[in-house]
């Protein structure tokens, strides 16, 4: 799915100013409009739909967020072209900024399948360690082999992101060959935000932050480079280029980030998701939570 930039307003919005973004990483090389239709019948009988969506109340205040995530993916197709999205999430603020044309969750997948594990007691807890802190492709595929047969698998990491936000359809066998089934899923950033968001919120998801915030010596690019809990993931399309895309919480928000640098590589994707990071605002900082623990 393309992202393409958009915002929901809502109360607070004014004192807001902008966005950050999380991340993991995949292996080494891995390798709705509004519509509303009245019909009568012939007894007079009138049908009307409802807007999937209701309508916005006109903002006429400055969309600050929306403005400085654009001034920062401004700033990394300045640098890097290519492509680069971002998108920040809480219930009284949403926005995004930029466009990727690819949602491979590749190693941002190892979180849910992680949680899975952790749920069911199955695996080992080092391999929970080391496919979040030093995204083990390895360990991860211990982890999903361990919550049974592919679709019985994929359920249940599918179960884990649908407990916190929209969840996607994780793929019972891997679509593309060499590469893991459920690192193939097609995560939209803003679900993955949303998801981001939640964790804090969730006893499992505490659990998962804590070896997020200590990424093994490497991967501390992007938002791991300022600092901040997260997971990255990153792999080929068809034509050997890199997406490389993060997700994490920062403060009270969830955030999502994807760049697919002109270079096509994963270090220039790195570059370019470092400088995004650093690009971003820090009025998030300070934002309370919104949460209740559970």
């Amino acid at each position: 799915m393309t992202y393409t930039r958009t915002v929901r307003r809502s109360v607070g919005a004014t004192a807001l100013a902008a966005a950050l973004a999380l991340a993991g990483c995949w292996g080494s090389g891995e390798p709705e409009p509004e519509a509303k239709v009245t019909e009568t019948s012939t007894v007079t009988t009138t049908v009307t739909t409802s807007p999937a969506t209701p309508p916005e109340a006109p903002n006429d205040e400055p969309d600050e967020i929306t403005e400085a995530l654009s001034e920062a993916i401004d700033g990394v197709l300045s640098a890097h072209g290519g492509e680069a999205a971002v998108v920040v999430f809480a219930p009284e603020a949403e926005a995004a900024a930029g466009e990727v044309g690819d949602d491979t969750a590749w190693s941002t997948m190892k979180v849910p399948v992680a949680m899975a594990a952790l749920a069911e007691g199955a695996g080992s807890a080092a391999d929970v360690d080391a496919a979040l802190r030093a995204s083990d492709n390895e360990a991860a595929e211990r982890l999903w082999q361990a919550l049974g047969p592919g679709r019985e698998a994929a359920a249940k990491a599918e179960a884990q992101i649908g407990r916190l936000a929209p969840a996607p359809a994780v793929p019972a066998a891997a679509p593309r060959p060499g590469f893991s089934a459920f690192g193939q899923t097609q995560w939209a950033l803003a679900d993955q935000a949303r998801f981001a968001y939640e964790l804090p919120c969730d006893a499992l998801g505490r659990d998962i932050l804590r070896p997020l915030s200590a990424p093994a010596e490497g991967l501390g690019f992007g938002l791991s480079g300022v600092e901040v809990p997260a997971k990255a993931g990153w792999g080929p399309d068809e034509g050997g280029r890199y997406l490389v895309r993060q997700f994490g919480r920062v403060e009270g928000f969830g955030v999502a980030v994807a760049v697919r640098p002109a270079a096509g590589t994963f270090e220039a994707g790195q570059a370019a998701l470092t400088d995004l990071a650093g690009a971003l605002p820090s009025a998030l900082v300070g934002r309370a939570d919104g949460c209740e623990a559970r």
